[in-house]
């Protein structure tokens, strides 16, 4: 049911970073971003993994960069991280930049979602505006926001949706997580708490959000930094589920 926890990797045990930031799942590999303990120092890094937690490979980030990358999204061919002020694309096969960079219309941008149906980006930066963004910079639109984000994940096969999914400091000392309406700009009032293991020092960071992580079930993936960071997998709903009918008068089926 909604905010049950299905799946979850202690990421930093895997890396060996312990500041980790973004987190997407492309269907396939799990991307995970980490500033190496040390936001002021370089390399920052970007990890690839399998979904079983497998770690597969370490790409430094580009230099001087502070933070470095926070939230990742996917669309279907690049990877894309909030880097700074900006949206930037990714090569899956290098993990580097490709050179081509968007703009974010939030500094820093701690929250990113990509939109397939429309190729639009959504940003969010803490308490400011949630923010749509054109696939050419340009700003779509942008809704007030009262939550604190740190991450944003684009759910496009819910019934009534498509949702956006808000990672945020919230509900102290827990990490919230609430669902946005984009069509109206409001928050829908879904929203549940993400327990933290040390509450006193615990932080939202990046989340993404598939149907294909755990068989059957739609299900939001937050990255927590905690007293080691976790990467937690929230029942949103079913999905595919198998339903079956039968007539008023008779029906079988096997036990």
């Amino acid at each position: 049911s909604l905010s049950d926890s299905l799946w979850g990797l202690d990421i930093s045990s895997i890396t060996g970073d312990n500041l980790c930031l973004g987190v997407e799942y492309d269907g396939v590999h799990l991307w995970v971003t980490g500033a190496a303990d040390d936001p002021a120092a370089d390399p920052n890094y970007l990890y690839k993994l399998d979904k079983d937690g497998s770690l597969l490979a370490s790409y430094p980030q580009p230099s001087g960069n502070g933070w470095g990358w926070r939230d990742l999204c996917f669309d279907g061919a690049y990877l894309y991280a909030a880097s700074g002020d900006s949206i930037e694309q990714i090569d899956t096969a290098s993990g580097a930049p490709t050179g081509v960079k968007t703009s974010a219309h939030t500094s820093p941008c701690r929250g990113l979602a990509y939109d397939p149906a429309a190729d639009c980006f959504y940003t969010a930066n803490y308490s400011d505006d949630i923010r749509r963004v054109n696939r050419d910079g340009s700003l779509a639109n942008s809704w007030s926001n009262s939550k604190n984000i740190f991450g944003l994940a684009w759910d496009a096969t819910a019934p009534g949706g498509p949702w956006l999914w808000v990672f945020s400091q919230d509900g102290w000392p827990q990490i919230q997580a609430s669902q946005f309406d984009p069509s109206s700009g409001i928050y829908t009032g879904v929203e549940f708490q993400c327990p933290a293991v040390d509450p006193a020092n615990a932080c939202a960071g990046g989340a993404t959000f598939s149907t294909g992580l755990v068989p059957g079930r739609g299900v939001l993936l937050g990255l927590l930094q905690d007293a080691t960071d976790r990467l937690v997998g929230y029942d949103i709903r079913p999905h595919n589920a198998p339903w079956l009918t039968l007539s008023k008068t008779a029906g079988s089926f096997i036990p």
